[in-house]
């Protein structure tokens, strides 16, 4: 089987190349030795990204927990390509994601968050999405305290980052598909080699969704990881423009909460296209 490595900005091994033999030095120190033919090297910028717009990558699955809704859950994170990987961070209604390291640049903040009017770096100029929480000093407020915002409490599609990454077949969860996921199963917080992670598993057939302990981004920082998981739902905060809700859990911690929409959370998809029995 012919070999492929990627080289990226940050390397992880060096290489030397003696004769017909390939040597890969490795960061834990050993080394692999391959025969020159059986190795291409490509670069990383020639690489499809994780996931393509609308297109899931392969091995995500829909696992059928059975509960009351009928509801499918994902088996990996929106930009994931395994199950354990942590996938991208988004802002609440962005449909673009950011990977685990700083060195993208991006500032999870009011200033680049997507709906806030351009030229402004404030919660008060939010733009799409607002209710009448009594929050006068925003713009969905007039100069008489009277609301002019939408009234949207549930992200569009267009808004959706499941549905932007994998398609129409997969959407984010309400607060509502939190909850039911909490309620009709069994859970508990591991970790595997330092890796932190929340294992779903079902009061009905016992099937399992693995939920990666990702942390967040905030800013210009990446905090909590391995400890905490923090996962966006599409549900905004009824009395609150600012806040969205969360599935929020730590290694003692499990509940459904809301924090600002600026932040940079993980997306865990469910499915809303056709099951097999369904097409029957």
């Amino acid at each position: 089987m012919k070999k492929t490595f990627v080289f990226i900005a940050i390397a992880l091994f060096s290489m030397g190349i003696q004769a017909q033999v390939i040597n890969i030095h490795k960061a834990d120190g050993t080394v692999v030795y391959y025969p020159a033919n059986e190795v291409t090297f490509i670069n990383f910028t020639e690489q499809a990204t994780p996931d393509m717009p609308g297109t899931p990558p392969e091995g995500v699955e829909a696992v059928d927990l059975e509960l009351p809704s009928g509801t499918l859950w994902a088996n990996m994170n929106i930009g994931a390509t395994e199950v354990m990987d942590f996938g991208y961070y988004f802002a609440w209604g962005d449909i673009t994601g950011y990977g685990g390291s700083i060195s993208d640049g991006h500032c999870f903040d009011w200033a680049n968050y997507r709906f806030v009017r351009t030229g402004e770096d404030s919660e008060n100029d939010i733009n799409k999405y607002q209710v009448d929480d009594n929050h006068y000093n925003g713009c969905w407020y007039n100069n008489k305290q009277k609301f002019i915002g939408d009234g949207d409490t549930e992200l569009d599609a267009e808004d959706d980052a499941a549905t932007a990454c994998w398609g129409s077949d997969w959407r984010m969860p309400t607060q509502e598909d939190m909850v039911e996921l909490i309620e009709n199963t069994n859970s508990y917080f591991t970790k595997n080699n330092g890796v932190g992670y929340r294992v779903f598993v079902s009061k009905k057939n016992g099937k399992s969704i693995t939920l990666p302990a990702c942390g967040f981004r905030y800013g210009n920082n990446i905090r909590e990881m391995h400890e905490l998981g923090d996962y966006w739902t599409s549900t905004l905060v009824p009395n609150n423009t600012i806040d969205a809700y969360r599935l929020n859990f730590t290694t003692s911690r499990l509940t459904v909460n809301f924090n600002s929409r600026c932040m940079g959370f993980s997306v865990r998809a469910v499915y809303q296209g056709s099951t097999q029995a369904e097409e029957e």
